[in-house]
């Protein structure tokens, strides 16, 4: 058994050799300010403000530059900030007031009104899901809801328990759905302990993805409340102003920040970190536990990391390099096992 183990053990090491462990995998030049990334199997695409710069997966050589500000076709408007999704044969662009989709050589193929604002549309089968809000009094509540393929709403299928505003309290930990779409199915965060709900195209509920045991949370803090407020303060200082009073901060961090999945596998990034590191907690598609482990994963503020996916067990990450100014590429190889 020892000697299975160190011979993959040095597998692993090899693979990690020939990989580049940690290294940085390309200097983007052409940004300054990304925001989000996605990758498909032969691109990587970088959002910048109103523009989506597309990428060679192969060579991290730039290939093409689509979108800018404004109002007509091919032009967005940068707030909120776009999101894409490369997944399907389409590249889905989220831009206020509408979703435009190009063929992936960035030809546009078409454009649909919409009038939900900041919500991301994900493929789902033959339709869509994305984030909305419900009112019941005076409380605002993150839901999930699917929208045919024209956009428009059929149902809302998922609603948190806890108000994202309550009587004019502001819970900013319950701002936004967690979900995303796979293989036609639709996975969303609880946030009812480390718990992922699965549900088919339709909303019917499938099963639910469960960490195996009772999830030791991290502790908010007071220092963690003034960082965040600071972080606040300097992002957007006139709504901070207005809202400073009305925020309400947990006792515990949720237990999920962020999850993606890819080739089968269901990455969640916890809000448990150290140095230079986040917790991983990583499922295959039935909720069997694989891994938890503290991977590299570079935070840009208190609230997210610099923009990031995984395709095909890497972890790709957007860094800028503090002494040299530049945007950095970052590729790690997340080893299961």
């Amino acid at each position: 058994m020892k000697k299975k183990v160190t011979i993959l053990s040095f597998i692993v090491l090899v693979i990690l050799a020939s990989f580049g462990f940690g290294e940085v995998a390309a200097v983007i030049h052409e940004v300054r300010n990304p925001q989000f990334l996605d990758i498909d199997n032969r691109q990587l695409y970088i959002v910048e403000n109103a523009s989506i710069y597309i990428y060679s997966l192969k060579d991290f050589k730039l290939k093409k530059i689509i979108g800018e500000a404004g109002f007509g076709p091919q032009e967005f408007q940068a707030v909120p900030p776009l999101t894409i999704d490369a997944r399907s044969d389409n590249i889905i662009i989220n831009s206020a007031g509408k979703v435009s989709f190009f063929s992936k050589d960035g030809k546009l193929k078409k454009e649909l009104k919409v009038i939900i604002v900041g919500s991301a549309f994900q493929p789902l089968k033959h339709g869509y899901a994305a984030q909305g809000v419900a009112f019941a009094g005076r409380s605002a509540f993150a839901v999930v809801n699917l929208f045919d393929a024209q956009l428009n709403k059929v149902k809302e299928v998922f609603r948190y328990d806890t108000p994202a505003v309550k009587d004019g309290k502001i819970d900013l930990f319950h701002q936004d759905a967690l979900f995303t779409t796979y293989e036609n199915k639709l996975f969303i965060g609880t946030m009812k302990g480390l718990t992922i709900d699965v549900l088919d195209h339709s909303g019917k509920h499938l099963y639910t993805i469960k960490y195996p045991k009772e999830y030791k949370k991290r502790r908010f803090t007071p220092e963690d409340e003034k960082e965040f407020r600071e972080y606040l303060k300097l992002k957007a200082s006139q709504d901070y102003e207005v809202a400073k009073d009305r925020l309400i901060f947990p006792g515990y961090y949720p237990e999920i920040a962020a999850f993606v999945i890819s080739d089968n596998s269901v990455f969640v990034i916890t809000w448990k970190r150290k140095p230079g590191q986040s917790e991983f907690v990583i499922f295959d598609m039935k909720g069997k536990l694989l891994k938890q482990a503290y991977f590299p994963f570079v935070l840009q503020d208190p609230v997210s990391g610099y923009p990031w996916n995984i395709k095909k067990g890497k972890l790709y990450q957007l860094i800028k390099n503090k002494d040299t100014r530049k945007w950095e590429l970052h590729v790690i190889l997340i080893v299961i096992f």
